[in-house]
């Protein structure tokens, strides 16, 4: 028996912002950090982890961007061809 799973267009385009969107490395951490190392000041542990949670939000409102161009005038039908996109990669 094969049981149909739900999804609301929200729960769709909230999995897609997240899950397409990779961790932050430490290289990306460390370039950061060297950017703007004069601003920077206070422990280093909490500072890499604040410098990793703003890069990975930053990530997310690119995604975020990406999927909204991607949208743009006709929602469903774009949203219909980001799905079958999305489907298609690996």
């Amino acid at each position: 028996m094969c049981r149909a799973i739900r999804y609301t267009s929200g729960r769709v385009y909230a999995g897609m912002t997240t899950a397409k969107v990779g961790l932050v490395t430490e290289s990306e951490i460390e370039a950061f950090d060297q950017a703007n190392k004069g601003r920077l000041r206070g422990d280093e542990s909490k500072l890499r982890e604040g410098i990793r949670a703003h890069l990975q939000e930053q990530k997310r409102a690119a995604r975020r961007a990406q999927l909204r161009l991607i949208s743009g005038a006709q929602p469903l039908e774009a949203f219909i061809r980001l799905i079958d996109q999305e489907l298609a990669r690996p």
